[in-house]
Parts: C-alpha cells; structure tokens; sequence
C-alpha cells in the first residue's frame, strides 16, 4: 500500500484564497487544520511574490477595502535634526534644606550623586540652607532645641562634601527666608544691646558669608535683595522665592508673573515647572523642590516634595534644557540610572 503524500500548507493555503479570498475559518472547517496554524503560515507567505499574486487574483471581498494586508508605503525620509556638539554650560539646582535639624540626608546623598556623576559647571543652592530654629519667633519644641552654632557646623560640612564633590564647579548660595532670621534676630536685640551690634566688628562677623566661612569653602553669596539681578547663568532669574500658592506649579506661574523671564526658584519646598511662549520668546519657571524632612513636627501632612533641579544650557543659540529630578524615599531616576540612599 503507497502512502498518500499530505499537501503542502502553504500551497493549500495558496489555493484557497485564489478561490475563496482570505476566509481562514472556512478553510479550517475545509481541512480540520486549526485556524492559528493557517493564520501563522499566512502572515509568512503574505509577504511573498507568490502570496501577493494570489491576493490580487482573489475574488474581490470586503477585504479588498482594507486592503489586508497592509502595504508598506514607499516614502521619503526627511533629513533628521543634525546633532550640535560643542560647549555646554550645565547647573545643578536645590534647596531648602534646613540644617538642622530637619535636613533630609537621604535627599541630600541622592543629590550628591547626580552631583558626582554630572560635574556641573555651576552649582546653587536655593537657599533655607540653614533653618535657625533656635532664634525662630514661632514655637519650639524643646525636646528637640539646638544651637544656632549647631546647624552652622551641620551646614558648613554639607558645603565642604559639595565643594569636593564638584571642585571645578561654580558655587553660590541664595539667601532664604530663613536665614534673614538672624538679621530680625539682630534687629530685635532691644536696649543697650544695639550699641553693640553697631559695633563693624560686630556688623562684619555677624553675616552669613563670614559665619559659614564661605570664601574659603568657594562658594559665592547672593543676599535676597539682589537675587533677581545676579547674573550666573545665562538669562535665567536664580531666586529663593517668596511666592506660595496651594499647588505645585501655581507658585512658578507666580514668579514668572512677576519677571515675565525664565527662571527658578525654591521657599515652597514644592516640584513644579510653568511653561509660557509669547512674543517675547519661552519661558519656563520650575520650583526646585526640598531637601528637607517631610514630617516636620510643626506641620500636618504637608505637600511637599524633595527634589532638585538640572540645566544645560547653548550660550551661543540661547537653547536649553530644564530636568525635574524627583526624589521619593531616597530614590530617584536620571539619565537612565537610579539613584538610591
């Protein structure tokens, strides 16, 4: 007895939507060959010379307006934007930190990462380094009630980690609410005390450059007065900020309200970005988020967010880039790498 040699599937196949057009359940029910296994072969030989002949001389089918399957289109390719090497100039931004003692270390080693590996050419930050809760008008805790020689030593540590951290950087430090807390703290000093802090060798020690040392840890000063007007990078407002409303984001459009320019800026301890274009050009304004504790013990639950800020910048086409960084629970992803602490 000669065995009956089984036909080939993809003639079968061939055959069938000739005849019938592309009808994979009646074929099935034709031959008991399951729908999958004909749909699989199919989507093979569709692409073929013989598959396209055999679609073209199919009868015509609802299919036909579909056109199944689907034709590649033979299309030019537009010239793709070529890309522009050259000088950068790159800044890392954040802020509101609060030493001590409600200073978030683990933001802050999340930020000393991004600092490493980007080497920025300018680094700021935002202000409210210090929080001076000891000469605070508001209630203290005194459980938890320090020296302002305390969070001086905490703040000037950080600033030395940074300063090594990024040697070649650029670095500043605005001015924030919180520190102008020891001017009203000086300004309050009632009676005969004044005479002495009228004193300039008083007047020339009692400041934060000089308290934090900060010409020999490299690090530039900017009072609250002059923030809108430093110039550190290129048309872009650096400020602490004195601006909140309830919502991240609402403070930004605040401030940009206010300049009509791009800028940042932190107080509200909050992550947000305002985008604008006009006549003048575009504009952003981002809030640089906190590096502080978000459990304070003198507010409920509040909305903030631990985050930081980074610019790149084309001088000689005005171009940039501004990179919200989000840190949650001492973790945060740039670039494609996650940064824990």
């Amino acid at each position: 007895m000669t065995r009956q040699k089984r036909p080939d599937l993809g003639s079968v196949i061939l055959d069938w939507v000739r005849e019938n057009g592309i009808d994979w359940q009646g074929l099935s029910d034709a031959t008991g060959i399951p729908v999958g296994t004909i749909s699989s072969k199919w989507c093979r030989l569709a692409r073929s010379d013989e598959g396209q002949a055999a679609i073209h001389t199919r009868p015509r089918d609802i299919h036909d307006a579909l056109e199944l399957p689907t034709r590649r289109f033979a299309v030019d390719v537009p010239a793709p934007a070529k890309r522009r090497d050259g000088k950068w100039l790159t800044a890392l931004l954040y802020g509101d930190t609060h030493f001590h003692p409600y200073e978030d270390q683990t933001a802050l080693d999340v930020v000393m990462g991004i600092a490493r590996d980007l080497q920025p050419d300018v680094l700021v930050h935002m202000g409210d380094l210090v929080d001076c809760y000891s000469i605070s008008r508001f209630d203290r805790d005194p459980a938890r009630l320090g020296t302002l020689q305390e969070e001086i030593d905490a703040a000037r540590t950080h600033l030395h980690q940074m300063a090594q951290l990024v040697p070649n950087a650029e670095r500043w430090l605005l001015e924030g609410n919180h520190e102008r807390r020891l001017e009203k703290a000086i300004w309050s000093i009632p009676g005969a005390g004044q005479s002495v802090v009228q004193l300039r060798k008083v007047q020339q020690t009692l400041n934060w450059p000089t308290l934090l040392d900060l010409a020999n840890i490299g690090y530039g000063w900017v009072p609250t007065r002059e923030q809108s007007h430093k110039k550190i990078l290129p048309k872009w407002i650096l400020k602490h900020g004195e601006i909140v409303r309830k919502f991240a984001g609402y403070s930004a459009r605040g401030e940009h309200e206010k300049y009509g320019r791009s800028g940042s800026s932190g107080h509200t301890h909050r992550t947000g970005m305002y985008k604008k274009r006009d006549h003048n050009g575009w504009h952003t304004w981002i809030e640089t988020g906190c590096t502080c504790s978000l459990t304070p013990e003198y507010m409920n639950d509040p909305d903030w967010q631990q985050g930081c800020v980074v610019l790149t910048f084309r001088q000689s086409t005005g171009a940039f880039q501004a990179e919200t960084i989000d840190i949650q629970h001492g973790n945060a992803i740039w670039r494609e790498a996650e940064y824990a602490a």
